[in-house]
């Protein structure tokens, strides 16, 4: 787990790297951003930043949570948005404008 990356400086290469290396042999990788930077993120994500821009309010995003389509309504604090051109990411969660949210490879 590598809870809430911020800023550019918001882990070291090397240990990115090793992290990394253990989702290639198969292990899970949870990461949470607030405006973080992280080296080869499209490579890593499925993923790629089209657009960074400041947020005015709270992130409204909606969960696909029900098999039968119900979905799950939450609100975020976050203070930037990303908009993200989806490469190869299942997307689990997205905006009312469909910009992807939340999303694993």
């Amino acid at each position: 787990m590598l809870p809430c990356v911020t800023g550019v400086n918001g882990i070291a290469k090397q240990r990115w790297e090793q992290l990394l290396a253990k989702v290639h042999g198969s292990a899970t990788l949870y990461v949470s951003s607030n405006n973080g930077y992280m080296l080869n993120f499209a490579d890593v994500t499925g993923l790629r930043v089209q657009n960074r821009s400041c947020r005015d309010a709270d992130a409204e995003i909606q969960l696909d949570a029900y098999a039968d389509g119900r979905t799950t309504s939450l609100r975020i604090p976050s203070l930037f948005r990303l908009e993200y051109k989806n490469e190869r990411a299942e997307v689990l969660a997205e905006e009312p404008d469909s910009n992807l949210f939340s999303f694993c490879k």
